[in-house]
């Protein structure tokens, strides 16, 4: 940068140029400043993270008891009900990068599974690392206790960061339901929701802050940022009438 400003300095050699290079240069560090209020300065500042605490804030009814959640735990500190233990997991190969974690799991990988441990598991932002998106969900409920509740969210449709190793996926609300449908099963699922719309997508790409005071947004399935569920570990059990299995 120091170079590029030396050069138009040396090309821009006439006096009203130069004056008018230095008005230039001051009015775009003033427009710097004036935008740095917009930038993501906290997790929560950016819309699909706004997103995401609001989710789990509505179901703060279920983070109670022995709380597992991904990475940090930051969201079950500040919604939990009525908390008895507070664990993490990181990923197996993460031990440098989260060097606090309680455990380090492979969810394609069930042996390195603590199982039925949790009341609740919140998983946010997990599944996009993995392509065996059924696999990684069945093995979250084999850590859940009999009644427990995963919480999770994942990248929409249309919200996809390439800058990471991992390969991210994105889904819509309808994938969700249905491989939560096949490894929880439709009547454990007890909520799935999108979120987003061009404009929340807008502030998503450039990085900037969301207008916190804003009614809630409503959702456009085109512009999904954020898919978020709720799950319970509830065995179904098939119900008879006078012998015969009801439909």
């Amino acid at each position: 940068m120091n170079k590029l400003i030396q050069g138009l300095k040396a090309f821009l050699n006439k006096n009203n140029e130069i004056k008018l290079f230095r008005r230039f240069n001051k009015k775009a560090r003033r427009l710097r400043r004036s935008a740095k209020h917009l930038s993501v300065s906290q997790p929560f500042d950016s819309s699909d993270r706004g997103f995401i605490n609001a989710y789990i804030s509505s179901q703060s009814h279920y983070i109670y008891g022995d709380v597992l959640e991904w990475e940090t735990p930051a969201y079950a500190k500040l919604h939990a009900k009525n908390l008895i233990n507070l664990e993490t997991a990181a990923y197996i190969g993460e031990k440098t990068k989260h060097p606090n974690a309680t455990y380090y799991l492979d969810l394609n990988d069930i042996s390195t599974l603590p199982e039925k441990k949790f009341d609740c598991i919140i998983a946010t932002q997990v599944l996009i690392f993995f392509v065996d998106i059924i696999t990684a969900l069945q093995n979250l409920r084999s850590m859940l206790k009999p009644n427990g509740v995963l919480i999770l969210t994942t990248h929409g449709n249309i919200f996809i960061n390439y800058s990471n190793d991992f390969p991210l996926l994105g889904y819509s609300a309808k994938a969700i339901e249905e491989v939560l449908n096949i490894t929880f099963g439709e009547n454990n699922i007890l909520d799935v929701q999108g979120f987003g719309n061009q404009e929340y997508a807008f502030y998503a790409i450039c990085n900037t802050r969301y207008p916190k005071s804003t009614p809630a947004p409503s959702f456009d399935p085109r512009f999904t940022l954020i898919v978020a569920a709720t799950c319970k570990n509830q065995e179904e059990t098939d119900v008879y009438i006078d012998g015969y299995k009801k439909m």
